[in-house]
C-alpha cells in the first residue's frame, strides 16, 4: 500500500518536492524543516482553549511551516493529515501561500486508511515514514481517512502557516477513544529554484530534516454541546460590597474555580459547568475580614429594629398587631429565637443583642456563613407570613446545588443564558436596611392597612436595661440609619470638668422616641467612668462597654411617645488629658420616631 501511495504522490511532483510534520517524539529537525500543527480555537472564538471545545464546535488547524534551512527555499510542500471520521468531519481548507501557487487538498482513503508507522524511524521524522511507513487499509483503518495537502509554487513559501484546516467535532458515541484523532502522518518538502542548489538539481529536505514539531496529532475528548452561558447573580444590599463577596464552583467535589462577583453582582461560570451530568455546587464566601463582617452585623441589627418588631406585637406605642411587616422575609429576620413566632420576646432578644447583653447568631458567633441568608430570589420575594407560620424555612445556606442527579431544574440547557439568582439578607435586619429589596410583584409583599388593626389591650412594658458597670466587657452591636426621607439631630460636646473628660449629648429634635450611638475614646488616654441619662422617667436607657474600649449607648421610650427636646446624656471619663479635643468620637447612629419609624440622626 506504501508503495501504491508512492506512486500515486510521485506522479505530480517529481519536478518539484516533498512536505513535513512536526511531532512529540523526536524534537525539531533543528536544520531542516519542522511543521507544527497548530490548534486556533475555534470558529467563533480564537481563544476557546482545546479543553473546552464541545461536539458542534468548528476547530480551527493550521499547518505551519517553520524553515530552518538557511540555504534552501520551499517550494513544494506536501502534508499528510489522518483523522478520523467518527469523531471529526473535514469542512474546508483556506491557504496562506503565494498568489501563483498551486494548492489542492486529495484523499483517496476510499472506505478507510491508516497509518502503519516505522519504528526504524522516530514517529514525527514523516519524511522518513514516507519512505519507510506504510498506509493500511484493512479492518484497523474503518472510519480513519487520510488528506493530502500540498502546495507548489515557483517562488519561496516561506516559514508560514500555509494551510488551515476546519473540522467539525462530533460525538464519536460511548466509549468513542479520541487519542490521536487527527495526526500528521507525512511530509515531504522540496526547494525547485535552480540557483539555490548545486548542479541546478531538485532539492529534497533529507530524511530526518523533516518532522512534525512541536506538535504532531490532536488528542482531546470533547464536551457536551452545552452552549448555555451561565450566570450567578447576586442582588445584594448597596450596604454590602459585593467584590467581596466570593463563589466556588464545585464539580463532582472538586473545586474547578474560585470567582468575586462584579460591582453589578454577577459571575460567569459558562467555562466551569460542562458536563449535564455531573454534580455542580456553588459554595458563598467572603474576603471581608472577621471584624468587618461583625461591623457589617452591627450595623444592619439596630434598635430600629427591634422597635420594628414591638410594633408588629402591638408592644410599641401605636404599633398595630401583626400589621407592621410589609413583607414575609422579614418574619425569619425577626424570629430570634426561632420558634416561628413573632412576640415580644423576639424585640427584647434583638435589643438585648444591640446593647451587647448577649448575641443570639448561631454559635454566638458573627459569621458570614451565618448570620448572612443567601437565598434563591424566587423563594426570596415569594416567602409569605403563612410560610413563617406553618413551619416552612428558607434555604439560606452558602452552599447550592444547581446540578445533579436530583436537581434538574436550576439550569436550563435548552435557553441561551442561565440567570441563577439569589438575594441575601442579615438576620435581625428586620427592616431590611443591609437587605435585598422584596420584588413589588412577589407573593410575599403584603397590603399594610394601620387603620384595620387589631385594637391593642395591653402594653408590655420593658424593664430598664441600663448598665453602668465600668467592668462589663461584653460584645455588642449597634447600626446606622440606611436612606430616610426624616431627620434627628443630637448635639455632641467634650469639655474638660475638673479631673474628668464630659461628652454631652443634647438631643435637639421633636418626636423621637428612641437613639443608639457608639463613643470610641483614647484608651491610652482615658478610662471609661459612667453615663449618666437626662431622658424622663420613662425612657428606658442603656450603655455598654465593648472589649475594645467602645461605648454602646442608648435611649428608648417604649410607649411611642417622645423623648423630651433638649434631653441629655452624659458620658465621663477619667485620665491624665489636658484638652478634650479628639479623645472622644461618636459615630454609628440610629434613631426612631414616635411613630417606630426610622430616622437618620445626624450629629452636630
Amino acid at each position: 500500500m506504501r508503495k501504491l501511495l508512492t506512486i500515486l504522490l510521485f506522479l505530480p511532483l517529481t519536478l518539484i518536492g516533498q512536505a513535513t510534520s512536526t511531532g512529540a517524539h523526536g524534537g525539531s529537525s533543528s536544520d531542516g524543516l519542522d511543521i507544527d500543527l497548530v490548534y486556533k480555537g475555534i470558529v467563533g472564538n480564537a481563544d476557546q482553549p482545546l479543553s473546552k471545545v464541545q461536539v458542534n464546535d468548528t476547530i480551527v488547524l493550521a499547518l505551519k511551516l517553520n524553515n530552518l534551512d538557511t540555504i534552501h527555499q520551499i517550494t513544494y510542500i506536501h502534508t499528510d493529515v489522518q483523522y478520523n471520521s467518527a469523531a471529526y468531519a473535514l469542512l474546508s481548507t483556506d491557504w496562506n501561500t503565494p498568489t501563483d501557487a498551486q494548492n489542492s487538498v486529495g484523499n483517496w482513503s476510499g472506505n478507510g486508511m491508516k497509518m502503519v508507522f516505522t519504528d526504524q524511524h522516530d514517529k514525527n521524522a514523516v519524511w522518513a515514514q514516507w519512505q519507510y511507513g506504510s498506509y493500511t487499509n484493512d479492518a484497523s483503518a474503518t472510519g480513519w481517512q487520510v488528506e493530502h495537502i500540498q502546495s507548489i509554487s515557483p517562488t519561496d513559501i516561506g516559514s508560514v502557516e500555509y494551510a488551515t484546516i476546519y473540522f467539525k467535532v462530533k460525538d464519536g458515541g460511548a466509549g468513542h477513544d479520541y487519542t490521536e484523532n487527527i495526526i500528521i502522518t507525512m511530509a515531504r518538502a522540496t526547494d525547485n529554484i535552480t540557483s539555490d542548489n548545486a548542479n541546478n538539481a531538485e532539492y529534497v529536505y533529507p530524511t530526518g530534516k523533516v518532522r512534525a514539531y512541536e506538535t504532531q496529532w490532536i488528542t482531546h475528548t470533547p464536551l457536551e454541546d452545552l452552549d448555555s452561558n451561565i450566570y450567578v447573580k447576586l442582588n445584594a444590599n448597596g450596604n454590602i460590597d459585593l467584590t467581596k463577596i466570593k463563589v466556588k464552583v464545585i464539580e463532582d467535589g472538586t473545586e474547578k474555580a474560585d470567582l468575586a462577583f462584579d460591582n453589578g453582582g454577577s459571575i460567569n461560570i459558562t467555562d466551569y459547568i460542562l458536563s449535564s451530568t455531573k454534580e455542580y455546587k456553588l459554595q458563598f464566601h467572603t474576603t471581608y475580614t472577621e471584624s468587618e463582617w461583625q461591623t457589617i452585623t452591627e450595623n444592619a441589627v439596630t434598635l430600629s429594629d427591634a422597635v420594628l418588631v414591638l410594633k408588629e406585637v402591638g408592644a410599641f406605642g401605636h404599633g398595630g398587631s401583626n400589621s407592621e411587616f410589609d413583607y414575609g422575609i422579614q418574619y425569619p429576620n425577626a424570629d430570634s429565637d426561632a420558634d416561628n413566632a413573632i412576640n415580644p420576646q423576639d424585640a427584647y432578644n434583638i435589643l438585648g443583642h444591640v446593647i451587647g447583653s448577649f448575641n443570639y447568631y448561631p454559635g454566638d458567633s458573627y459569621a458570614f456563613a451565618t448570620t448572612f441568608p443567601i437565598v434563591k430570589t424566587d423563594t426570596y420575594d415569594d416567602y409569605k407570613k403563612s410560610d413563617f407560620t406553618n413551619g416552612t424555612s428558607i434555604d439560606g445556606s452558602h452552599d447550592k446545588t444547581i446540578q445533579s442527579t436530583s436537581v434538574t431544574s436550576e439550569i436550563d440547557w435548552s435557553a441561551s443564558t442561565n440567570n441563577l439568582e439569589f438575594k441575601s439578607t442579615v438576620l435581625g435586619d428586620v427592616n431590611l436596611s443591609y437587605s435585598s429589596a422584596v420584588a413589588s410583584d412577589g407573593e410575599g409583599v403584603q397590603s399594610i392597612n394601620i387603620s384595620n388593626a387589631p385594637a391593642i389591650s395591653s402594653k408590655r412594658v420593658m424593664n430598664p436595661l441600663y448598665v453602668g458597670a465600668k467592668n462589663s466587657r461584653e460584645i455588642f452591636g449597634v447600626g446606622v440609619a440606611d436612606v430616610e426621607v426624616n431627620e434627628a439631630f443630637l448635639n455632641t460636646d467634650t469639655q474638660l470638668e475638673g479631673d474628668e473628660i464630659v461628652t454631652t449629648l443634647t438631643l435637639t429634635s421633636d418626636d423621637v422616641s428612641g437613639f443608639q450611638l457608639k463613643i470610641n475614646y483614647d484608651t491610652t488616654r482615658l478610662n471609661f467612668d459612667r453615663v449618666v441619662f437626662d431622658t424622663g422617667n420613662t425612657t428606658t436607657n442603656f450603655a455598654k462597654q465593648a472589649a475594645d474600649g467602645r461605648v454602646n449607648i442608648g435611649s428608648l421610650e417604649q410607649g411611642g411617645v417622645a423623648i423630651a427636646n433638649g434631653s441629655t446624656v452624659k458620658v465621663y471619663f477619667t485620665g491624665d488629658v489636658s484638652s478634650p479635643v479628639g479623645v472622644v468620637t461618636v459615630f454609628n447612629t440610629d434613631a426612631v420616631n414616635t411613630n417606630g419609624e426610622r430616622l437618620i440622626l445626624n450629629l452636630q
